[in-house]
């Protein structure tokens, strides 16, 4: 068994937490989403980030690739201030990979982290999960590429 998106992915057991279970509560609702399209302006990230998102979380095209023109720019200016922005497929099914096309290496470049293998919904839920946990761009940053609950592949 194998699923077929951008990647092709070999069929693999669920992943389990390894540890006993903690309730951690909390949830920054401050969370930005924004579909790219074409012709779509970097202006509405910086819209975002002045109207008080905390976090944004970027649907962009395939693998997460993100135009070219003014949008890394505009990644960088949401990081320098403090708001991470997550860049995930607007693709149902599939991996992000900002490795694949420029577009999406700049983004990385910039400071977008990338939602890898995660459902829009877990991209979104866990951005505003890791805002309430961490204090900073470097603690959430450093949290970001940790599996939490198994909505991740290692």
């Amino acid at each position: 068994m194998a699923e077929l998106g951008v990647d092709i992915q070999p069929g693999q057991a669920p992943l389990r937490p390894d540890g006993p279970f903690t309730l951690r509560t909390g949830f920054n609702d401050k969370v930005m989403v924004l579909y790219l399209f074409p012709g779509i302006r970097p202006g509405s990230l910086r819209v975002s980030v002045d109207a008080g998102a905390e976090g944004i979380v970027l649907l962009g095209f395939g693998s997460g690739n993100v135009p070219l023109e003014g949008w890394p720019e505009a990644i960088a200016e949401a990081t320098d201030a403090g708001v991470p922005v997550v860049v995930r497929s607007q693709c149902l099914v599939g991996t992000s990979n900002l490795t694949r096309y420029k577009g999406g290496a700049e983004a990385a470049k910039a400071g977008a982290h990338c939602a890898r293998d995660m459902t829009i919904e877990t991209a979104i839920v866990r951005t505003m999960f890791l805002l309430a946990q961490t204090s900073d761009l470097g603690g959430f940053s450093a949290a970001w590429d940790q599996p939490l609950a198994g909505e991740m592949s290692p």
